[in-house]
């Protein structure tokens, strides 16, 4: 029993998602750009507090804010996979 509970914990902490349905996004100064696996872009938070601000092809548009050491890999064809712990805030306009 307390192996389960330790699980869901952990999973639910991790906080990984993934999506082809962002759009496009612009991030602020506190990110560093380096190069991931071949056809990526690593994205990694400098500072706590980093934020990324995104649109989808649906026209919703977010503010993500990541802690330090965060990471943002996006690919071809819009792939984008965001790892860590981190907040979605959705705004109402761009």
């Amino acid at each position: 029993m307390r192996n389960t509970k330790n699980a869901r914990t952990i999973s639910a902490l991790r906080a990984d998602s993934w999506s082809f349905n962002y759009d496009g996004g612009n991030f602020d100064d506190n990110w560093v750009v380096s190069f991931g696996p071949p056809g990526y872009v690593l994205s990694t938070a400098g500072k706590d507090g980093a934020n990324v601000y995104t649109w989808t092809r649906s026209g919703k548009y977010y503010r993500m804010v990541f802690k330090k050491g965060g990471r943002i890999l996006i690919g071809s064809n819009n792939m984008v996979l965001l790892g860590k712990p981190h907040r979605i805030i959705r705004l109402l306009s761009r």
